[in-house]
């Protein structure tokens, strides 16, 4: 699916869509040296390693990352072509991800089987269906599951950060697509997203602090308590690429 707007440099002929080339991102070094980090840090929380008792924390900093990297990319696609191809950059995204959560899923599942109580493995159907449609956050949030004190058995409970992207990934190139709409030129296109951008971080945060003393599930697991982190990191991508401009 390709959703168009018109271009840049003028209206779209009557049939013609925009299908600019794929350009590969560069490699970014830092990027990945900060990922390493944040890995590293959530594995060393898990472990009970010592002076890593926040090392959660680094699925804050993958989320930061994530909006950064997803809204450059938008951004970018639409000030180029005048256009936001959804199904292509979903499609990126299924074949990035897909693959390697699928096969996480299938070994979990199975060791789950061998490893967990009979009473415990009969609670998993609805577990399994949520991470399947990438909605797992939204179960535990329901479920009012303590991630670090869980009081739910789930060998599933990794996946809630997984949906929580994968319902950015689904909503946010949308967003960017409308409220880009009669943009005709990079800057405005950056100042659009610049703009919604501000309104939104301000309220999720804002949601997330009352979230975190009325339901501290909720503020911790559901897409619109952590869309400010997500946030963040797509205000500092738009602002670099204000400030080159």
């Amino acid at each position: 699916m390709s959703v168009t707007s018109p271009s840049l440099d003028g209206p779209i002929p009557s049939g013609e869509t925009v299908d600019p080339p794929t350009k590969k991102a560069p490699f970014r070094t830092d990027i990945e040296g900060l990922r390493g980090i944040a890995v590293l840090a959530v594995v060393l929380y898990h472990a009970g390693v010592p002076y890593f008792t926040g090392g959660y924390v680094g699925v804050d900093i993958f989320f930061v990352i994530s909006g950064f990297l997803i809204t450059g990319l938008l951004v970018d696609e639409r000030a180029r072509s005048g256009t936001v191809r959804l199904g292509a950059f979903i499609a990126r995204r299924v074949r990035r991800l897909l693959p390697a959560s699928t096969v996480v899923f299938v070994a979990t599942t199975v060791a789950a089987a061998f490893l967990l109580t009979p009473l415990q493995v009969k609670g998993l159907g609805s577990q399994a269906r949520a991470v399947a449609v990438f909605g797992s956050n939204i179960w535990f949030s329901i479920h009012a599951t303590d991630y670090l004190k869980p009081d739910v058995v789930s060998p599933y409970q990794q996946y809630w950060s997984l949906a929580v992207e994968e319902q950015f990934y689904l909503v946010w190139p949308l967003i960017v697509f409308v409220v880009c709409i009669g943009c005709r030129s990079k800057l405005f296109v950056q100042r659009r997203v610049l703009s919604l951008l501000s309104v939104l971080v301000v309220v999720s945060f804002g949601l997330s602090v009352w979230l975190t003393r009325v339901r501290q599930p909720s503020a911790f697991f559901l897409l619109h308590a952590r869309a400010w982190e997500l946030g963040v990191g797509a205000l500092l991508a738009v602002a670099i690429r204000l400030g080159a401009t």
